[in-house]
């Protein structure tokens, strides 16, 4: 942008001015204010002069019901749960940044009206977990309505699913991984997991993060804990070389061996002390599976990663309100982490994904 054109020296007012040189100023700026747009759909009737048969014509971006298309719609769900706004808030921003009248009420709306509409998409997330050689879970509390539920979270390498339900017990894994799952989980040591499969890997950090912190309080422990450090950073290094799967079961039953040594060599008294050794024993069969399972990891990192987001998010709203709000907060969470791990953009993933749903739903 060029200033205002001077014509009067500002000294000696002369108006003998002439440009010597131009220097080039650059920031970064935004647009001005957008407002909203009103856009005119046209609904075209037709009728066959041969057969009678009658059809309506719409545009594929007109949404089948509301007056919100698909750009506010998507805002006001990334506003929600990606940059954590309440609903008033978001209602306060439609209004400030685009002149677009909306109720906080409104604004919810909006997002259960987006996860009706990406049901398709979220099953589809649903069924790919199913399917994968392996899948990492964990689980959190949450509040709904008061009510401590379970927030569990089932993530791949390219998907993440979220659901919410009341139970933390092994009818969840029934539910959401089916009985012709054959996959490999990795997993802390709740019980649930066990009870569900013994295709499991227990999580190292886990297991090191207790081990040192009792070796702190008892003295007894702490050749047991060097001894288990240098067991996992011996075998890890191993497999980080990318041994093929006869080589892998070598090194496992290496492994094992002295796994087994050091719990026969681990004299502990401490009641405390007994019960973390009768933990490593009881998981005895699940510490070595990421040896030879290609794409199993030794920890448990995904899936505690990917529910950072939904403590922190926990922290804010305290509580969901209700089913119908839990419902929406699983859907749109799996789809925009997922999104996400798959390098999309939201905002253009969620507008193309909606204004397919809505074509399906139109034919």
């Amino acid at each position: 942008m060029t200033p205002p054109k001077q014509t009067i020296c500002s000294h000696c007012h002369s108006n003998n001015i002439q440009e010597t040189h131009v220097d080039h100023y650059l920031i970064e700026e935004l647009p001005n204010r957008q407002h909203r747009q009103i856009i005119d759909y046209l609904k075209i009737h037709t009728e066959c002069t041969n057969c009678n048969h009658k059809e309506t014509h719409i545009h594929p971006d007109c949404p089948p019901q509301g007056i919100f298309g698909k750009n506010a719609q998507a805002q006001t769900v990334l506003m929600k749960f990606d940059m954590r706004l309440p609903f008033d808030k978001i209602a306060e921003q439609m209004q400030q940044q685009h002149c677009l009248p909306m109720s906080s009420a409104t604004a919810f709306e909006i997002t259960h009206r987006v996860s009706e509409d990406l049901q398709e998409e979220y099953q589809a997330v649903v069924e790919h977990v199913r399917a994968s050689k392996v899948v990492n879970v964990d689980e959190t509390s949450v509040k709904v309505d008061g009510v401590n539920y379970w927030l569990w979270v089932f993530t791949t390498t390219i998907c993440t699913l979220f659901v919410v339900r009341k139970s933390r017990g092994k009818k969840v894994l029934d539910e959401v991984l089916g009985p012709s799952f054959r996959g490999f989980i990795g997993c802390d040591g709740h019980k649930a997991y066990t009870s569900f499969s013994e295709r499991l890997q227990r999580c190292w950090v886990h297991l090191l993060r207790e081990a040192e912190a009792l070796s702190k309080d008892y003295v007894e422990t702490k050749e047991f804990y060097l001894g288990l450090r240098e067991l996992f950073y011996d075998i890890d290094r191993c497999v980080g070389e990318g041994l093929p799967v006869w080589l892998g079961l070598g090194v496992r039953e290496e492994a094992e061996k002295r796994l087994v040594l050091l719990l026969k060599n681990c004299k502990v008294r401490r009641k405390k002390a007994k019960g973390f050794v009768s933990k490593v024993c009881r998981g005895f069969p699940y510490w070595f599976s990421f040896v030879v399972v290609e794409g199993l990891e030794a920890t448990n990192n995904r899936a505690e990663n990917a529910l950072r987001e939904g403590v922190v998010q926990r922290k804010i709203f305290g509580t969901l309100r209700n089913e119908k709000g839990t419902c929406i907060y699983e859907t749109l969470f799996t789809l925009m982490t997922t999104w996400k791990q798959q390098k999309l953009d939201l905002h253009d993933t969620m507008t193309q994904k909606l204004v397919e749903a809505w074509t399906k739903q139109r034919n």
